[in-house]
């Protein structure tokens, strides 16, 4: 995410003290979580519209300044809280620095998960959608004709190591 909307709440007067609650300008406490396990608060940008700032980010963004803005950077919570936005619990690194922020429990059930929703093809049909791909077809042809949701899904197929014996007869 390279939104920005920090600078333009800070601008506004927004800040986030060391203790790591939001305040409006005004001096109000502001702050909510949604579906997601960050908090945050809507910034009223026009009549109709409202923003998403994130309470991490905006803390972050007091800290480091526009090093948050930069590629393959992300605001780490280094107890791996996400709730707790306090001056010295946020850092900035990079995605696998992130991730490894995360209690080694998490990290493991997060790497299960995944691995679990890749085990829905069998063999027999990783080694189809092989041939199909070394027979010329596209990765978009393949990701419509398997109902393949991600590049990145379809690239761990093709790259999965299979065993032939049987399949190719």
């Amino acid at each position: 995410m390279n939104s920005r909307y920090e600078i333009l709440a800070k601008e506004k007067g927004y800040f986030v003290d060391k203790q790591g609650n939001a305040y409006s300008p005004r001096g109000n406490k502001v702050g909510t979580r949604g579906k997601d396990p960050y908090l945050y608060f809507g910034l009223r940008v026009s009549k109709t519209k409202v923003i998403k700032v994130y309470i991490h980010r905006l803390q972050a963004y007091q800290k480091f300044g526009d090093l948050i803005f930069n590629d393959n950077i992300e605001v780490r919570h280094l107890n791996g809280n996400s709730f707790d936005n306090s001056f010295k619990n946020l850092a900035i690194g990079t995605p696998s620095e992130n991730a490894m922020d995360k209690p080694e429990s998490k990290r493991k059930k997060i790497s299960l998960a995944a691995s679990n929703k890749l085990k829905v093809y069998s063999d027999e049909l990783v080694l189809e959608i092989q041939k199909m791909r070394e027979a010329g077809m596209t990765y978009t042809e393949l990701r419509k004709k398997y109902n393949i949701k991600s590049k990145s899904s379809l690239n761990y197929i093709l790259k999965r190591k299979v065993s032939r014996n049987g399949a190719d007869g």
